[in-house]
């Protein structure tokens, strides 16, 4: 069908010796304080060289609760990211990183 790309769950940053394209791992943004902790965990302790993914499901998500992302929780999500300088792509360029 033509996929370059598929993500799963997982809670854990990419190996490029060990993970396949069609198998991302990645963390999911949400609601729920388990997921939040998850994510901010990350986040906070990537290192230079390391590859995080994220899931985000919706904004908000209102059919998914547990995984619905807020505006507030999106805003600073981006916010660190960009104090940090972290470089951000889309998973459809993934690749060609």
């Amino acid at each position: 069908m033509g996929y370059r790309f598929a993500r799963q769950g997982g809670s854990k940053l990419y190996n490029a010796d060990a993970d396949q394209f069609l198998n991302l791992p990645s963390y999911t943004m949400g609601s729920t304080a388990k997921l939040q902790e998850r994510r901010w965990t990350a986040l906070k302790s990537l290192q230079p060289g390391q590859v995080l993914l994220f899931t985000i499901h919706g904004v908000p998500d209102i059919a998914h609760p547990d995984y619905t992302t807020t505006e507030a929780d999106l805003t600073a999500f981006l916010r660190f990211i960009k104090e940090q300088h972290f470089r951000v792509i889309a998973l459809k360029d993934f690749d060609k990183h």
